[in-house]
């Protein structure tokens, strides 16, 4: 999927159960989007191979990644990366056993 093909305004986007394999182009030019849903995909190779590529601006909120075959590292990847986005609040995965220091760090970046 080439995220340039799309208007930068969005506020959400649902690609949900298309079966995209990897996306092209970044979301640091959609300054407006809160919600993706990216669930029901084949996303988790590319996503494995290419965690710092998956930037958001600073007005994401919600991220679902459901049924995307991902591990548990690219999982805590992600974590990382988004827990610095003052407005995140949700990561929708499939379930994880995720260390104890990711989940300290889930915890202390929203328990304040």
């Amino acid at each position: 999927m080439n995220l340039e093909n799309l208007p930068k305004s969005i506020t959400e986007l649902s690609t949900r159960g298309f079966g995209f394999e990897e996306l092209r182009g970044s979301f640091m030019n959609f300054h407006n989007l809160v919600t993706l849903d990216l669930s029901y995909n084949n996303f988790g190779e590319w996503l494995s191979s290419s965690p710092d590529g998956f930037q958001f601006c600073e007005s994401i909120e919600t991220i679902r990644l459901w049924d995307n075959g991902l591990d548990t590292e690219t999982v805590s990847s992600l974590v990382h990366t988004l827990k610095e986005k003052p407005n995140f609040r949700r990561l929708a995965v499939d379930s994880y056993p995720l260390s104890e220091d990711i989940q300290r760090l889930v915890m202390e970046h929203y328990s304040h």
